[in-house]
């Protein structure tokens, strides 16, 4: 966000998930918080970790139907060795592999590890 000039706006999206099996956690619950007119806008879905694919697809679909400029989904870490949807990021930071847990740089796990300056595997 920082690096992109002009005027920058952003909404948050809620996702709830059910995180009993942590390698394919599944949506329970979507709320969109602080949300805008994205018609006619660039518009970039930044998601932590893109892993089955299958939350970023449904929500990059409802987005299409607000009908923006541009739609494109940016990942924190892109594991597509996990995915079990047709579906790509058009950017990410870090590609991981499918073994373990990732935490740090504001990814937790139970609730901790997020304040790590460093994303890591456990």
């Amino acid at each position: 966000m920082r690096a992109i000039p002009g005027e920058v706006s952003y909404g948050y999206i809620n996702v709830i998930r059910d995180m009993s099996d942590t390698e394919t956690a599944s949506a329970m619950e979507i709320d969109y918080i602080h949300w805008s007119d994205i018609a006619g806008k660039h518009v970039y879905l930044l998601k932590d970790v893109v892993s089955t694919g299958v939350i970023e697809t449904y929500l990059l679909q409802q987005l299409r139907q607000k009908r923006p400029a541009l739609l494109k989904l940016v990942a924190l870490v892109d594991r597509p060795s996990l995915r079990t949807v047709d579906l790509e990021a058009h950017l990410c930071a870090f590609e991981a592999d499918h073994r373990g847990v990732y935490v740090g740089y504001g990814l937790e796990l139970t609730g901790k590890h997020a304040n790590l300056p460093y994303i890591g595997r456990i």
